[in-house]
């Protein structure tokens, strides 16, 4: 029996179908985030500032302009105390406030990995930071 054996003769039927199931692909594709694999960092005086950075794509409304939209970069400026062992979440400063970040970033030698997590207020729950992951870390050119 053949799958489409139900909606022989019938062409609109098979075309809404598939118009259907490619919308449903669209809307089922993930973020799309990617991060590079290298965090450049430098020493500000009284802590260490790391930026991450990677691509993401642009918010859409709607499958159809998901298409076209493209990427965008973006950054992530990590304030921290030390680029050493492990910094838990709340050491992290963010716009000039700790406790924004719960997890951690540790580090092994010239790499560092972080693990954190932000409070979302739409949906109240602690969400991961879309930079989770590893890096080697290498000083910013001067």
């Amino acid at each position: 029996m053949h799958l489409l054996s139900g909606f022989r003769g019938n062409t609109l039927h098979i075309r809404t179908l598939f118009g259907f199931l490619f919308l449903l692909s669209l809307m089922a594709l993930p973020g799309c985030a990617t991060n590079n694999s290298t965090a450049l960092y430098r020493y500000n005086g009284s802590s260490y500032v790391v930026e991450l950075t990677g691509r993401r794509n642009k918010m859409t409304h709607d499958p159809i302009s998901a298409l076209f939209a493209g990427t965008m970069n973006t950054n992530l400026l990590l304030f921290l105390p030390r680029l050493e062992g492990t910094v838990p979440g709340n050491e992290l400063l963010v716009d000039g406030r700790r406790n924004m970040y719960s997890g951690q970033v540790s580090f092994d030698g010239s790499s560092m990995t972080v693990d954190l997590h932000y409070e979302n207020p739409v949906v109240h729950r602690r969400d991961a930071l879309s930079f989770n992951g590893r890096y080697r870390l290498r000083p910013q050119p001067q």
